[in-house]
């Protein structure tokens, strides 16, 4: 009699001998029980032949499990938890391979790779690329090479630039930085009159009198600013050689500047500003003021509302300046007429050879003097 080995019986079958005495009983495993590797087994003579296989399939039952297929615990196995193309335990798969930047529940591959999140976010990726579902902001830059070109590299032809508050007249005219074209006319020349000199004949016959006959506009048929303001410019030169009242602007003020106005609205606080300078000037304080009396006056005036300490008498320079900028061009009954600006105004200057004498400034002729502090003179005051 043979019986088969353990090993190659399937588990949970009992068989064997089993009596007392002379009464015995004998139990064979069946053969679906019993390995087939096994041979032969049973009462010599009436063998049994096992026919329990070695699993050769995945998914196949009533077999032995060996190295290609091992035992699987079908739990833990899902059509979702499977690559697509794959069966395991005869469970075919459904997870298929990622095909889309940012999508989940797939299998990363060689073109749609897995992605750290924590990382992925729009500032560390380009403008115009989408990386794990993240759209970059990113501004690709390239090298400056204009003024005033944004999103690019600076170098150092083309500059960075801070132009928070910067204006035109910050920057000189014909100039131009962070896309801002400058205004600021450092060159203020004289116009022409043409009823006070106007010469076209030849420079070496140039006459010292009076020549009105002329139909072109050189530089010596330039005259001043007494006969008021003249738009008659010398042909040859740029308009940014010439400061007219495009070099002024109207902040006129009430309140001390919390009330704005304009100078024809409101001309008991006529101002206007220098743009070259940035000095604001009043119109005319008082047209006859001894030069203490005129220091004291714009010392405590609170002109505009604002308060006492915020204006003062011009420096003789600041007046010349005033000229040289074209103040005439402002000339008008709300602010100061052509006839005020032909009057002489005291400024703050005193002449250095005679103490007891300031200079005035004549704003129509551009004409400086000293003169006694006695006597009374036009006065406006500046900020």
């Amino acid at each position: 009699m043979t019986l088969p080995s353990a090993s190659n019986v399937l588990a949970t079958i009992s068989y064997g001998v089993a009596g007392t005495g002379s009464t015995g009983s004998l139990t064979l495993p069946s053969a679906a029980n019993v390995r087939s590797s096994n041979g032969a087994y049973g009462v010599a003579g009436t063998s049994t032949t096992p026919t329990l296989g070695d699993c050769a399939n995945d998914g196949t039952l009533g077999c032995v499990t060996v190295t290609g297929y091992p035992s699987a615990k079908l739990a833990n196995f899902s059509a979702g938890n499977i690559q697509t193309g794959t069966t395991v335990a005869g469970v075919a798969g459904s997870l298929a391979n990622c095909s889309a930047d940012g999508a989940t529940s797939c299998i990363a591959v060689s073109a749609f790779k897995a992605a750290d999140m924590s990382v992925a976010i729009a500032s560390h990726i380009i403008s115009g690329s989408t990386i794990a579902g993240v759209a970059g902001s990113v501004i690709a830059s390239t090298a400056c090479n204009s003024d005033g070109q944004q999103n690019c590299s600076v170098s150092g032809v083309f500059i960075a630039a801070n132009v928070t508050g910067i204006l035109p007249w910050d920057l000189r005219a014909g100039k131009t930085m962070g896309g801002i074209t400058g205004a600021l006319k450092a060159n203020c020349r004289n116009t022409v009159n043409n009823t006070d000199f106007n010469y076209d004949g030849a420079v070496a016959g140039l006459s010292n009198n009076s020549v009105t006959g002329g139909t072109s506009s050189d530089y010596w048929d330039t005259t001043d600013d007494l006969a008021g303001w003249s738009t008659n410019k010398v042909t040859a030169w740029s308009s940014d050689t010439y400061c007219d009242s495009s070099t002024w602007t109207d902040v006129t003020t009430a309140d001390g500047g919390t009330t704005v106005s304009t100078c024809a609205a409101s001309a008991a606080n006529c101002q206007f500003k220098d743009n070259i300078t940035n000095l604001v000037t009043t119109k005319v304080v008082s047209v006859s003021s001894t030069w203490s009396a005129a220091v004291n006056a714009c010392a405590s005036s609170t002109y505009g509302g604002y308060q006492q300490g915020t204006w003062r008498l011009p420096t003789q320079k600041e007046l010349m300046s005033q000229y040289e900028h074209g103040i005439i061009s402002l000339a008008s009954a709300n602010f100061m007429t052509l006839a005020n600006m032909q009057s002489y105004f005291w400024s703050s200057s005193t002449v250095s050879y005679s103490t007891t004498d300031a200079w005035y400034v004549n704003l129509a002729l551009g004409y400086t003097f000293g003169n006694g502090k006695t006597n009374p003179h036009y006065i406006s005051c500046v900020r």
